[in-house]
């Protein structure tokens, strides 16, 4: 009888293992699903961590509504301000941020895959230096992700590390602050814009061409018909006191 007990007692200890095993083979998964759950409920956080640290902006979000388990990150009542250099510090404020992404190709070091990216920007705010076309913001905000910068001080691009399959953004308004910090500052742009732009299959080799080149110029055009409009409202001014002069006399 004591040598089948001794004989059985393998068999209970391999058993054992393998429970112990099983339990840890459900654990494992559901601790991943955890983990991203909580990176999903903490994530406006962590991007404010990661644009701090490589630009001075800040992100602040009203809502939050990201399953990273689903692929999806949706913020609404977003804002981002810009580095502490501006004295005016509102940069963006989107009513509501959309992102669908492959979460499989975000596990490994291959390209990252978005489906789909929707911004809809209520305000976009460029503020510059007197140069406020080439001295600004939205600008230091672009250098800052755009490219990096080797020992000998050129540009180094890397690889792609991401594909945005649709991209969609829209801007209702867009003001334009020129001489920031100096007694010289004014408001160049202070209206609608009704700003869309639509692009695909975007990664980090296009995003200048595909995106903030376009947005650059519709913004400089923006600028432009503004500067337009006011010689014309100076013009039309200027003939009804001349206008008003002849018919006093």
């Amino acid at each position: 009888m004591p040598n089948r007990l001794h004989r059985l007692r393998p068999g209970r200890a391999l058993s054992r293992l393998m429970g112990f095993l099983v339990g840890v083979a459900i654990f494992l998964p559901l601790l991943a699903a955890l983990v991203i759950w909580a990176g999903g409920r903490f994530a406006p956080s962590i991007l404010d961590s990661a644009l701090s640290s490589r630009s001075g902006c800040s992100l602040s979000v009203e809502s939050n509504d990201t399953n990273l388990l689903l692929g999806r990150v949706h913020f609404g009542g977003l804002r981002v301000e810009g580095a502490s250099r501006w004295q005016e510090r509102a940069l963006l404020s989107a009513r509501e941020l959309t992102v669908d992404f492959e979460p499989s190709s975000f596990a490994g070091d291959g390209v990252r895959v978005i489906r789909e990216l929707r911004i809809d920007v209520d305000e976009l705010v460029v503020v510059g230096k007197e140069d406020y076309l080439n001295d600004n913001n939205l600008r230091d905000l672009i250098r800052s992700f755009s490219s990096q910068e080797s020992a000998g001080g050129a540009d180094v691009r890397e690889p792609a590390r991401f594909r945005i399959e649709r991209l969609s953004l829209n801007v209702r308004r867009v003001r334009v602050i020129a001489g920031d910090g100096t007694d010289r500052r004014r408001t160049v742009v202070d209206r609608e814009a009704g700003i869309s732009l639509e692009a695909s299959d975007v990664d980090e080799s296009s995003l200048g061409d595909k995106v903030w080149k376009p947005l650059a110029s519709r913004l400089t055009g923006l600028a432009a018909r503004v500067g337009v409009d006011a010689a014309v409202d100076r013009a039309r001014e200027q003939v009804l006191r001349a206008a008003e002069s002849l018919l006093s006399r």
